[in-house]
């Protein structure tokens, strides 16, 4: 499988501490990739430096060999769409306002809006379950249906790479799973690449392909779930004592916290 982003030896420090402490690794194309581990262990930060957020004190990161960093802004945005943690928009903003902005980064600024931008945005809509709520203000829908407008907007971007920062934080199971089901379907139905940072092990293992686990700014393990979901990697980066089953429908490992380790 090839690899979307080549990360190679990246280190972001804020003052005396490294967030990201010499990384390497490679996020294959086509697949969905979930980064988990404790708070502060840099997760987030290596995301952001993968969406041109946080540039590195050392190191690069490539996207299909070409330098992100030395990727003009809207050639980047036609690649790489982010959806940020606890992302803001304008008071009163609609949810079909919101998702037309998907569309900047192909539009100079005296291009008229034209027929493909609208079955793009009405695509957008549609594969994400928005129609219905086009024309109601954000601040009026729940937290998984404001989630998945935001999505919809990464929908019009039309990009083939999806960044998610912890896309189910403050959101109830019903609505984690109603948000990850539309990544899931986005990523079967257009072959989207999906990096996401998130804090559910059981989530992780039931909706990534791919696992990065960190712990103080570093890269414990990589691998698919059943490599990483394992006692021995859960105890070196969460330092609890876990059983690990599969699940007898999908055949994915589940996550039972035992006891904090003592070793």
């Amino acid at each position: 499988m090839t690899s979307a982003f080549h990360i190679d030896n990246v280190a972001i420090r804020f003052g005396d501490r490294a967030a990201v402490d010499g990384v390497s690794v490679e996020i294959p194309r086509g697949a969905v990739t979930a980064i988990v581990g404790p708070n502060g262990c840099g997760k987030s930060t290596l995301l952001r430096a993968m969406a041109r957020l946080q540039q590195p004190d050392d190191g690069s990161i490539q996207l299909e060999q070409s330098d992100v960093y030395g990727m003009r802004g809207k050639q980047f945005a036609t690649r790489v769409a982010l959806l940020p943690q606890a992302p803001v928009a304008p008071d009163n903003l609609t949810v079909v306002d919101l998702v037309t902005r998907g569309r900047d980064p192909y539009r100079r600024w005296y291009d008229q809006w034209s027929a493909a931008d609208e079955r793009i945005v009405e695509e957008a809509l549609r594969r994400t379950e928005m129609t219905e709520f086009a024309d109601r203000p954000l601040e009026s829908l729940s937290g998984g249906q404001r989630q998945r407008a935001w999505i919809a907007l990464t929908f019009a971007q039309n990009t083939d790479v999806l960044l998610l920062d912890e896309p189910t934080t403050y959101l109830d199971i019903a609505h984690q799973l109603e948000v990850l089901d539309t990544v899931r379907d986005m990523h079967r139905e257009r072959g989207v690449t999906v990096v996401m940072v998130l804090h559910d092990l059981s989530l992780a293992a039931r909706y990534a392909d791919n696992l990065i686990a960190m712990r103080d700014g570093q890269i414990i393990a990589a691998g698919t779930v059943h490599e990483v979901i394992t006692p021995a990697v859960l105890r070196s980066v969460f330092g609890v004592e876990c059983s690990v089953i599969n699940d007898d429908v999908s055949g994915r490992p589940i996550v039972i916290p035992r006891s904090i380790s003592r070793g």
